[in-house]
């Protein structure tokens, strides 16, 4: 497992600020992207 201080904290923020105060605004592709890869990445450091 890889340490917490790896994981792009700031940007999963970000990610969640934008979704939440403006989402309809986002791109779906964006978000389902990111959705897709960016939890496999997590899963795979055993954070989700």
């Amino acid at each position: 497992m890889q340490p917490l201080d790896s994981i792009p904290w700031a940007a999963i923020r970000g990610m969640r600020n934008l979704v939440a105060h403006d989402y309809g605004n986002m791109d779906r592709e964006t978000i389902w992207e990111t959705a897709i890869h960016e939890d496999s990445n997590l899963t795979r450091r055993n954070c989700l």
